[in-house]
């Protein structure tokens, strides 16, 4: 029997059971999320208003609140922990919601030699995982091919319709790199920070609690990605894409294609792919951390807050700090500050490719007048 049929014959039930007993819900951390959000206390079950932001209050439909966990979505204000879920109001105080952050200075992270030393004894693995978040930085990334392809489409534009000015496709939100906020707590020892990025770009934003020592910190990003406030003198590497190793995620029972799957309608050949490569990732991340990929995980694909450490007692919140210095992976362009200044800075970068290839003035070729055509001559007379 296969890894995969015992995991899925393990959960058979658990989805279904989940949203109408309250059974399972230790397994998908939602054992804590009623408590107290929104000023409510619920019971066991998903009857209560607490869907990660969704409200389900007598929805009779629970499997809204299992649709929002197969996408592995975590929505403020909960923050994701190893065994399940907090409120970020019991662990943070001060935080800034949905405003964006422009850093103070941005350095670059290297990708060296695609080593990092491992954890010591004695110290604490802290392994946090994360996609995207729901906030976002002052921070766009962009890649030379993207640029490329903006300018010929806009060449291509205007000589598609020379009496109109073309509009450039314009700075686009998948560019601007989110915040996920990572509350480290541990002061039992050492704390070696593993972070595991995959998905969009994203920036860790660590929030160091009184007493916390950050022995090191380990970046594992298959994408551009970033770290803030990481403390003075505490040693950072970064393991990019190109240090020959694909990273994928085990399967969850929540998963819809997993969910698909157990129930025949799914596609069985790429699950068994999916294991398979989740597979070799966590062999890989085993030989290089000591432990698993998802070993003490806590993370989801989209959230904005992780709590890595203990939970902090009530009077013990943290203060937030907001990006300051972000080590940030290399990159081909990297704009910063407002979203204005980011929009101006990229329309420079393409009018600078567009130069670039065609040899031409821009000031002329995008001009805000449209270009016009010569007026046809008069009929009769001189020509």
């Amino acid at each position: 029997m296969e890894l995969k049929d015992i995991f899925l014959g393990a959960v058979g039930v658990c989805a279904v059971v989940m949203v109408t007993t309250g059974a399972g819900i230790k397994e998908l951390g939602l054992d804590k999320l009623g408590e107290g959000l929104n000023g409510l206390t619920t019971g066991s079950g998903v009857s209560g208003t607490y869907n990660l932001g969704y409200n389900l209050h007598n929805q009779a439909n629970g499997n809204l609140l299992h649709w929002d966990l197969s996408h592995g979505k975590l929505r403020p204000p909960a923050i994701a922990t190893v065994d399940g879920y907090a409120l970020i109001t019991e662990v943070a105080s001060g935080h800034p919601g949905d405003a964006g952050q422009v850093p103070q200075s941005i350095v670059t992270l290297a990708n060296d030699d695609c080593t990092v030393r491992p954890p010591q004894p004695g110290e604490v693995i802290a392994n946090v995982y994360a996609a995207s978040g729901y906030f976002q930085s002052g921070i766009g990334v962009i890649t030379r091919a993207h640029l490329e392809d903006r300018a010929e489409k806009w060449i291509e534009k205007r000589y598609k319709d020379m009496l109109r000015t073309p509009r450039l496709l314009g700075y686009e939100r998948h560019q601007t790199m989110d915040v996920v906020d990572v509350y480290v707590t541990e002061t039992a020892a050492p704390v070696y920070l593993i972070l595991q990025a995959r998905g969009g770009s994203a920036i860790f934003n660590l929030q160091v609690a009184e007493g916390v020592e950050i022995a090191q910190v380990a970046v594992v990003s298959a994408q551009p990605v970033g770290v803030s406030n990481v403390p003075e003198a505490t040693p950072i590497d970064l393991i990019g894409s190109g240090c020959g190793y694909a990273m994928w995620r085990m399967p969850k029972a929540q998963w819809d294609f997993v969910e698909n799957t157990r129930n025949g309608i799914g596609d069985e050949a790429l699950l068994d792919e999916h294991y398979q490569n989740a597979g070799v990732y966590s062999d890989w991340f085993a030989g290089v951390f000591g432990i698993g990929a998802e070993q003490g995980q806590a993370g989801y694909g989209k959230q904005s807050y992780v709590l890595a450490g203990p939970l902090p007692e009530p009077d013990a919140l943290i203060d937030y700090t907001p990006l300051g210095v972000v080590h940030l992976s290399e990159n081909e362009l990297v704009l910063s500050g407002s979203f204005d200044e980011r929009k101006a800075g990229y329309r420079g970068a393409v009018e600078a490719v567009m130069a670039e290839a065609t040899g031409m003035d821009m000031a002329g070729f995008l001009a805000n007048a449209p270009m016009t055509r010569d007026p046809a001559p008069a009929q009769g007379g001189d020509q």
